[in-house]
């Protein structure tokens, strides 16, 4: 609990990191990494929001600490219909084995799932259709364990409409090398425009 300060007393140090840990008490808490790049990708270095102008590949350096245990990235994104590949990355270098999917994909009103193994990377079916939301969990990427995700999202043209291009999709993720990650390096088969952000989750 965070204690009044009274009127006309100095804020110290201590006072401030009181309010400092309470806000990391939230459960989830917006991230600022170190760094970004990619053609058409930028960061706010006060908000850590990183925006995407025809973007079709975001490599993420700096995100992953041991200030949380787990992490949440979102993508709020309209562009070509396309699909994505996901490579976790440490000190600048992805790793390109050892990663598992397993997934649900319902279009329209068709159903499918399936499970593939031991892959490069997460490479994802994408989104049929232009207009596109999805939310990556991610489980303590920056230790030296192997690291699980569990994605969700889908897409809709704008306007919306009845299609068996419609899609959304639930996955479960796994990644096999105990190896502590600080970045993620995201791949669009196709140029995107949206937001993308990360947060630490207590």
């Amino acid at each position: 609990m965070v204690t009044r300060v009274a009127v006309g007393e100095k804020v110290r140090a201590a006072k401030v990191n009181e309010l400092v840990d309470l806000v990391n008490l939230i459960g989830m808490v917006g991230v600022i990494p170190t760094s970004v790049a990619g053609t058409g990708v930028a960061r706010d270095a006060t908000t850590g929001v990183i925006s995407l102008t025809n973007a079709t590949t975001v490599t993420i350096d700096g995100a992953f600490t041991s200030a949380f245990r787990n992490y949440r990235i979102v993508l709020d994104s309209a562009g070509t219909a396309a699909t994505h590949a996901f490579y976790l990355r440490a000190s600048g270098t992805n790793s390109i084995e050892g990663y598992d999917n397993t997934e649900l994909v319902a279009r329209n009103a068709t159903v499918t799932s399936s499970t593939v193994l031991n892959q490069a990377g997460w490479l994802l079916l994408g989104w049929a259709q232009t207009d596109a939301a999805w939310t990556l969990d991610l489980f303590n990427p920056q230790l030296a364990l192997p690291t699980r995700a569990i994605m969700a999202g889908g897409s809709h043209a704008n306007p919306a409409a009845v299609s068996t291009a419609n899609g959304f999709v639930s996955r479960y993720l796994s990644h096999r090398p105990t190896t502590a990650y600080d970045g993620l390096v995201i791949e669009f088969s196709a140029a995107q425009t949206g937001v993308l952000r990360v947060y630490g989750l207590q």
